[in-house]
């Protein structure tokens, strides 16, 4: 298993009500639509592949701070957690979105992704 750093952060932010499901559908329809978004890159017999699933499974985790005590640094955390994380190029998707409930009807998704994702000049090595 070959795990490498992620690369591109990018957030949105909304305020008022958000339906989760929604989302979770939106971010499907994206994995489904483009190949790249479903494409691993597993090491065998020491020879990086391309290999591209016909159905992944969009990742999109909750996090839910409105009851944090403290949602301004807990959100910091979760952001820093999230970025710090790695991404295992074998298995797709290699983007990841995280959807951070704050006090009121506010809401951020984060998202981080691999670069092969957009380098398609880079070998995984």
């Amino acid at each position: 298993m070959s795990r490498c750093p992620t690369s591109p952060r990018r957030s949105s932010t909304w305020e008022g009500q958000l339906d989760e499901d929604v989302l979770r559908r939106v971010l499907q329809t994206i994995v489904d639509r483009h190949e790249v978004l479903r494409t691993g890159f597993p090491k065998v017999d020491g020879t990086w592949l391309q290999a591209i699933s016909d159905k992944v499974e969009a990742d999109l985790s909750v996090v839910d701070l409105r009851d944090a005590t403290d949602p301004e640094a807990a959100f910091a955390l979760v952001l820093a957690e999230r970025v710090a994380a790695r991404i295992d190029i074998a298995e797709p998707p290699l983007i990841h979105w995280t959807l951070v409930r704050q006090p009121g009807d506010r809401a951020v998704l984060i998202q981080v992704e691999h670069h092969l994702i957009h380098d398609g000049g880079h070998s995984p090595g």
